[in-house]
């Protein structure tokens, strides 16, 4: 038995003796860190990273705003002149004569879907009337025309039969199925009609805004001078963009406090290259060998908990 009292001492002591080295370790990471520290460093490159974010902003980030909102502004009176030069040259009369005969094939075509709606719901309510004619039959006792009682055929050429209500059934399917038809293609015309009605108001307005841009001495020649005048300064306006954007580039990651973080940063990094390795030497396992020899020697001479 003494072997199995052996065993069960060894494994309590290689338990006691992890929990020793886990706190070991935790204190050797605390003098690491104490050794090598990180934490004014990190502090340092905070700071540095503020001012470089400030740097840029007073340097290029704000006159590249300002520059890109000049860009807009000229851009807007690019785009105005463009619009002038399509209102002088529009060719208004010839585009309100194709619009107004469409008008009129749509006016045309409107009215023939009008019908097409009308005589199908005659023929609707026609077929109606011949289903409820052939019930009202069937259930009449008049003599030789009612049926009620009176077995009635299936299928008769020349005398009443259920194929007469077969028949105005199937023509009432259709003549529903026709107006549904025909409301869709009225619609549909309606809708051009009215987006045409809006091209010809669209169409007379830009015509009013000619007149008024010739009255005040506008041409399309005159727009097009203008608007090449804005060229050189949309040119102008580009190229400092790019050169701001570059010069910006080359600041944040070259310029003075741009290197400061990167000596910031790579000072940290060794820092924590540092530690690891103390750590890495502390769990080498000829370490741990070492101190497991000095934990049982301890236990022996009663140096150890």
């Amino acid at each position: 038995m003494n072997w199995v009292t052996g065993l069960f001492a060894s494994a309590h002591d290689e338990v006691r003796f992890r929990l020793h080295d886990r706190q070991t370790r935790r204190a050797e990471a605390a003098d690491a860190a104490l050794a090598f520290p990180t934490a004014q460093l990190e502090a340092d490159l905070e700071q540095a990273r503020g001012r470089l974010a400030g740097e840029l902003e007073r340097r290029f980030d704000g006159p590249m705003r300002a520059n890109r909102s000049s860009l807009a502004t000229i851009y807007a009176r690019v785009a105005a002149l463009d619009a002038e030069y399509a209102t002088l040259t529009r060719d208004h009369p010839g585009e309100l004569k194709v619009a107004y005969a469409e008008v009129e094939e749509l006016k045309a075509k409107l009215a023939s879907a009008k019908r097409a709606v009308s005589d199908a719901h005659d023929d609707h309510n026609a077929a109606k009337g011949r289903i409820s004619s052939w019930h009202n039959r069937s259930k009449s006792r008049i003599p030789i025309h009612g049926k009620r009682g009176k077995p009635i055929p299936a299928r008769s050429i020349f005398f009443f039969s259920h194929s007469d209500l077969d028949s105005a059934k199937r023509d009432a399917d259709r003549a529903s199925s026709r107006i549904g038809d025909a409301k869709r293609v009225r619609d549909r015309v309606f809708t051009e009609l009215r987006r045409c009605g809006d091209l010809i108001g669209e169409l007379k307005d830009s015509r009013e805004r000619r007149r008024q841009l010739l009255a005040a001495g506008r041409t399309p020649a005159k727009v097009l001078a203008d608007k090449a005048s804005l060229q050189s300064e949309i040119s102008r306006l580009m190229g400092a963009e790019r050169r701001m954007q570059r010069l910006r580039d080359q600041y944040a990651t070259a310029g003075a406090t741009a290197l400061e973080i990167i000596g910031i940063q790579e000072r940290i990094t060794e820092a924590r290259t540092r530690q690891k390795e103390r750590l890495r030497s502390f769990d080498d396992e000829s370490a741990r060998a070492s101190r497991r020899v000095v934990f049982r020697e301890g236990i022996v001479f009663g140096e150890s908990d």
